[in-house]
C-alpha cells in the first residue's frame, strides 16, 4: 500500500486486566465483538478484521474480498513496551475450531489524540467496537472509523459494561421460555391467534439479528457519553 496508514495493528495472543489498564493509560480502550452468528474463532475474526466486513457464522463466517490492512502479531504485550504511538492493540478469540461467540476482547487504540472510551459507529455503545470499525480506523478513513469520549476510568466502565451484557444475555433464555409458555396457552385457547403470534415473534428475531440488534436499550443508556445523554 502507498505511504503509511495513521494505525498499525498488533494482535497479540492475550491482555490480562493489568496490561489491560496500562495500554488504556496510553489511550482509548474498548471492548471488541469479533463475529456476528453464534460462534468465532481466530481465523474468522482476522478475516473480518483486516477486511472490515462481517459474514454470520452460520453462512460461514469468512468474508471474502482483498485485506485493506495487514496486521503484524506479538505473543507478549511485553513486545509492545517503548512502541511509538499510532498503534491498534487489539485481542482475538484463540485458534482451534469455532467456539461459542459469548465473548468480548479488550482492544485499545494508542496516539493520534485519542483517550478514554472508544466510540464505534456500528455499535453506538460507548466502549463497545464491532470488528469492522478497526480497518477503517487504521486506515484514518473519515467513515466507520473509531473516535473516543473523555472518562476517567475506562476499564471500570467496560467492566461493568461487560457484566451488563452477560446478565442481559442470560436473561434471553428465561425470556423465550415465557414466550413459548405464553404461545402454547394461547394455542390452546385460541389456535388462530397463536400462530399469529408465533409469526410476529420470528419476523422480530429475524428483524433484530438483521439489524444486529442485541435487546440492550438500558445497557445503551446506562453508557451513553455525557455529550449524548444531553442531546
Amino acid at each position: 500500500m502507498p505511504g503509511s496508514p495513521p494505525f498499525r495493528v498488533v494482535i497479540v495472543d492475550s491482555l490480562n486486566p493489568q496490561q489491560f489498564r496500562q495500554l488504556a493509560d496510553r489511550g482509548a480502550a474498548g471492548l471488541l465483538v469479533p463475529e456476528v452468528g453464534p460462534t468465532t474463532n481466530r481465523r474468522q475474526a482476522v478475516a473480518a478484521l483486516v477486511r472490515g466486513a462481517e459474514v454470520n457464522a452460520r453462512l460461514g463466517g469468512v468474508p471474502r474480498g482483498r485485506p485493506l490492512i495487514f496486521p503484524s502479531h506479538v505473543s507478549q504485550v511485553s513486545a509492545l513496551q517503548g512502541a511509538p504511538d499510532g498503534l491498534i492493540v487489539v485481542s482475538l478469540p484463540p485458534r482451534g475450531a469455532p467456539r461459542q461467540n459469548d465473548r468480548r476482547y479488550p482492544i485499545v487504540v494508542i496516539g493520534r489524540g485519542f483517550h478514554g472510551l472508544l466510540e464505534s459507529p456500528t455499535t453506538r455503545i460507548d466502549g463497545l467496537v464491532s470488528i469492522v470499525d478497526v480497518a477503517p480506523t487504521a486506515l484514518g478513513l473519515a467513515h466507520g472509523s473509531l473516535s473516543a469520549t473523555p472518562s476517567s476510568d475506562p476499564v471500570a466502565r467496560l467492566t461493568s459494561l461487560d457484566q451488563q451484557i452477560r446478565a442481559n444475555n442470560r436473561l434471553k433464555l428465561p425470556a423465550l421460555i415465557i414466550i413459548a409458555c405464553a404461545v402454547t396457552l394461547l394455542a390452546a385457547v385460541r389456535p388462530r391467534a397463536a400462530m399469529t403470534a408465533v409469526l410476529g415473534a420470528l419476523l422480530v428475531s429475524v428483524g433484530l439479528g438483521a439489524a444486529h440488534v442485541s435487546s440492550e436499550p438500558l445497557i445503551r443508556k446506562s453508557h451513553m457519553s455525557p455529550r449524548c445523554a444531553a442531546q
